[in-house]
């Protein structure tokens, strides 16, 4: 009697438990290894620089407005797994600055502060060098005017097993 393709023989081991036994293993073993949240910053999906992310962190975007030629600065804090803009801050007002939606501002020692409430769930920018633009994370700045012009970057907040951390040297 002619045998169907791929048909395993009498006797053979099927191969599709075996595959079950692996995948089940494979994540049975993955549940056992703690993970934690790590801030991770990508130049065109590129890693190039990440750290523990705690609720609360402040994250700074500052750069030189491309119209105005005045300083701006944008705060968000990190909260769960997303960003909140919270303020921005800039000297002058003009076209292209951050306006919130309700409008309004303060003028608090010669800074206008615009006040937000706006969540994200990552941080995209696109660098022009001649802005100086840079990022204030964890303590450190991250100068970012060294990249071409159109350069994308995104901050993320990602899982990561505590083994995979140690062994990046990002945890100790």
């Amino acid at each position: 009697m002619p045998r169907m393709a791929g048909a395993p023989r009498r006797g053979a081991p099927s191969f599709l438990p075996l595959l079950g036994l692996i995948t089940f293993a494979a994540l049975f073993v993955a549940t056992l290894y703690p993970s934690a949240r790590v801030l991770g910053l990508e130049v065109e999906n590129r890693l190039i620089w990440s750290t523990p992310a705690h609720c609360g962190d402040e994250i700074v975007f500052s750069h030189l407005h491309s119209v105005e030629n005045t300083p701006v600065k944008e705060f968000f804090s990190l909260e769960g797994d997303a960003f909140r803009l919270v303020r921005a801050e800039t000297r002058a007002l003009g076209a292209g600055l951050p306006v919130p939606p309700t409008g309004g501002f303060a003028l608090v020692g010669g800074t206008f502060v615009q006040d937000f409430d706006l969540r994200l769930p990552q941080l995209d920018f696109m660098l022009t060098p001649s802005t100086l633009p840079a990022l204030y994370l964890a303590g450190e700045r991250i100068d970012l005017s060294t990249y071409p012009v159109g350069t994308s970057l995104s901050v993320k907040i990602v899982r990561r097993p505590l083994l995979w951390l140690r062994l990046r040297r990002i945890l100790p």
